[in-house]
């Protein structure tokens, strides 16, 4: 018999049965060979025993081996898998599959490299679709996702083999073109990307109309971009987009030599702003809330100003933004917060509401109203004696979690104002559901309310429904005796503008009261 060819398994079994084989068969035909031949016949089945047993052992570490190989294989080629994956959701954008911010900084170095080769400019722009945030609001967040989808597409039909596109983030998308060497043609270009959106989008069979404002800046190969060459080039896409948009819907602009210097003015001032609290820059100025019943002030909005040593003087308009941007909004808004209730403090003996503005990055942080409470209750301040004030701009995809969250400090004894009523497109939803206690009309209605009858008559109807909504009304921006007549005939509660006094630092906020009240003594 060949072992050798025999399966393992018939292997184990012929060596098990031959000493019994060998007693049964030999031993009964041929006793006296069978005796004298069991002992070599015994050495012989134990050393074939032996080695079978050797080399059943080697193939089963063998087998293990090769499965611990295959298993280890396979581990390493799903943690490649996986790691491509995750680059792959990292580097593109998950609605319309172009490269988002990440993607667009990895593959913008190669696209520079091949201009560079090429010996050939580009062509940098930056688009944001006009007013996007109104097909959220009219038609719905899916509509909107399918606009932002429909935009992909154009762009990729625009972009050639050898150009980038991609979404920066929200409604804002990048587009780089290669073989871009003049001014002349960054220009047709730019006027291509902005015509192209003149088309309609059709969606759910509804054509809706959209305008593209573009910046665009042209990039010599031959420049060297220092640092990040990406976020160079997008500083400088941001600011000649914002130059673009301050010319109208539909709009662009080209970048040129004299940004450059507004670029760096700006770096420095996103610098600065970052020590403006340790320098001691950042303050609140107060303006005055005046009751038209009570002819007497009966509230402040805490307004933050920034005096820079280097700048000077710097507007909010210009630093908030600035804040958001670059993440310092938190340390802003602590500070506002801690401001206001530390002057809440110091007049609470005379029933005076503080307000203060809360950005939406700020709300929406997962432990604000946290914060907010524990720092409400270190002060020690009575129930409705401060006040935050958000904007339309909070609500928009967070409608729950903001209204759960003013509720909790509502709950609290923190009240909400929600301020610049009147410029969004869901106002009176938000009007309506929101667990608010006042709504401030926003300063462009209050501006022609005196000369137009329809300015007037739109007031008179948030006024009167806000009552209805047992809700305060506060008018903002008043600036003209006329103004303020028209606000008082129209049945508003509170006034708040220059007529009756512009934000003034807080060493002249209480004098402001001391002479309301010594007046009212004398009156």
């Amino acid at each position: 018999m060949n072992i050798g060819k025999l399966p393992v398994c018939d292997i184990f079994f012929v060596l098990a049965m031959s000493p019994f084989g060998v007693r049964g068969t030999a031993g009964a035909a041929f006793p006296n060979a069978a005796k004298e031949n069991l002992p070599a016949n015994s050495s012989r089945t134990i050393l074939i025993f032996g080695c079978v047993l050797i080399a059943a052992a080697a193939a089963a570490l063998l087998l293990m081996l090769f499965r611990s190989l295959k298993l280890r294989n396979e581990n390493r080629e799903l943690r490649i898998r996986n790691e491509k994956q995750k680059n792959y959701f990292s580097d593109v954008d998950a609605l319309t599959g172009l490269p988002n911010r990440n993607g667009i900084k990895r593959i913008l170095a190669e696209w520079i490299d091949l201009c560079r080769r090429k010996g050939t400019d580009g062509g940098a722009f930056f688009l944001d679709l006009d007013n996007f945030h109104t097909v959220n609001n009219m038609f719905g967040y899916d509509a909107g996702d399918k606009v932002l989808l429909e935009t992909s597409l154009r762009l990729r039909r625009m972009a050639g083999k050898q150009s980038i596109a991609g979404r920066i983030g929200g409604n804002e998308f990048a587009l780089f073109v290669s073989d871009v060497n003049r001014v002349e043609q960054l220009e047709s270009y730019a006027k291509k990307i902005t015509d192209s959106f003149q088309e309609p989008y059709l969606i759910n069979g509804i054509a809706i109309r959209l305008t593209c404002s573009a910046g665009a800046l042209l990039f010599r190969y031959r420049e060297t971009i220092k640092k990040n060459e990406f976020d160079e080039l997008l500083n400088r896409g941001e600011f000649v987009l914002k130059k673009a948009k301050t010319g109208g819907k539909g709009s662009y602009a080209l970048f040129n030599n004299t940004f450059g210097g507004l670029i760096d003015r700006q770096l420095q001032l996103e610098n600065a702003l970052k020590y403006s609290i340790d320098n001691d820059e950042l303050m609140c100025y107060l303006q005055p809330q005046y009751d038209c019943r009570k002819r007497a002030i009966v509230g402040f909005e805490s307004l933050a100003r920034w005096k820079s040593a280097k700048f000077g003087m710097i507007s909010p308009a210009q630093f908030v933004p600035m804040a958001e941007k670059s993440g310092f909004i938190k340390e802003l808004g602590r500070f506002v917060m801690e401001t206001t209730f530390r002057f809440a403090k110091s007049v609470e003996d005379r029933e005076i509401r503080v307000s203060f503005n809360t950005s939406p990055v700020e709300l929406l942080q997962a432990n604000f109203t946290d914060y907010v409470i524990s720092r409400f209750d270190s002060y020690g301040l009575a129930p409705n004696s401060v006040a935050i004030e958000i904007t339309e701009s909070c609500l928009i995809g967070s409608f729950d979690e903001v209204t759960r969250k003013i509720q909790i400090l509502s709950e609290h004894g923190i009240q909400t104002y929600l301020d610049d009523f009147g410029t969004g497109f869901s106002s009176l939803n938000y009007l309506k559901n929101l667990p608010i206690h006042t709504v401030k009309i926003d300063k462009s209605f209050i501006d022609e309310i005196a000369t137009d009858e329809v300015e007037k008559d739109i007031v008179d109807m948030i006024i009167h429904l806000a009552r209805r909504l047992n809700l305060e009304v506060i008018a903002e921006g008043a600036e003209t005796k006329e103004q303020v007549e028209c606000i008082e005939k129209s049945g508003c509660d509170i006034i708040q503008g220059y007529y009756i006094s512009r934000p003034v630092p807080q060493s002249e906020a209480v004098p402001l009261l001391e002479k309301q009240e010594k007046r009212l003594l004398d009156g």
